[in-house]
């Protein structure tokens, strides 16, 4: 059995702030929920997440731009089903979030894991229209993080936990293999159609894409605000 973690980019000296406020609204969101309970907690994601199924023609689009329903393809990001749910997903944002968002910058960061949350949800309820079931999570969100690390830092490397015996050896791997090994496990359950439980395998591929998309359109405003920090 194998862990793999990030390893320590280049020293910054800007102070980043979007991933732990991520961090801490989706913490403390479930752990409110938790706190009051499974019947609150049903009602919140009744309320809050995104039922696929509902957007399957022109009135259904009007009528979710009128009642106000779309908001649930942003807040339906930040609710998940249970505590394993939310770590799940906030391992893979501690690991890929801080590098992605010292390149980004904070703030085009944020607005990278919002639209893409909301991106991939809406792309969810497009894959299954006959499907009534509630679309809750960040993992679309992240998985678009994901695309911007890789586009980003194609050359980065990440640590991987080697349990052998009693010790444990930690190797690095180029993250750019890892992850092209997860995008394509995630394009098999696509094809072969799995869909467990909850897990929306297109909303991680649609997010995924979209990063990279992202990170490449943000290139020119990196490299523009590099150059204004380096003083030319």
């Amino acid at each position: 059995m194998s862990l793999f973690i990030a390893l320590p980019q280049k020293p910054t000296r800007h102070w980043t702030w979007a991933t732990p406020l991520l961090l801490l609204i989706i913490i403390g969101l479930h752990a409110v929920q938790w706190w009051l309970g499974p019947h609150v907690q049903r009602q919140w994601q009744l309320q809050w997440g995104m039922l696929s199924g509902h957007l399957q023609t022109l009135h259904d689009w009007q009528q979710a731009l009128q009642g106000g329903r779309l908001l649930r393809l942003y807040t339906a990001t930040f609710l998940h089903i249970n505590w394993s749910h939310a770590i799940g997903n906030l391992v893979f944002l501690l690991i890929f979030g801080p590098a992605a968002e010292r390149v980004l910058g904070s703030l085009r960061f944020l607005l990278l894991f919002v639209i893409a949350g909301a991106i991939s949800n809406l792309a969810t309820v497009a894959a299954y229209p006959g499907d009534a079931h509630y679309v809750i999570g960040a993992s679309g969100a992240i998985s678009a993080v994901m695309g911007a690390y890789i586009s980003l830092l194609p050359r980065a490397q990440l640590g991987i936990f080697l349990p052998l015996g009693f010790f444990v050896q930690v190797i690095k791997v180029p993250a750019l293999a890892l992850v092209s090994l997860w995008f394509a496990m995630q394009v098999i359950f696509v094809v072969v159609g799995a869909l467990n439980g909850s897990v929306t395998w297109i909303g991680h591929i649609v997010g995924f894409v979209f990063g990279i998309l992202f990170a490449m359109a943000s290139r020119h405003a990196i490299t523009k605000a590099l150059r204004k920090q380096q003083g030319y």
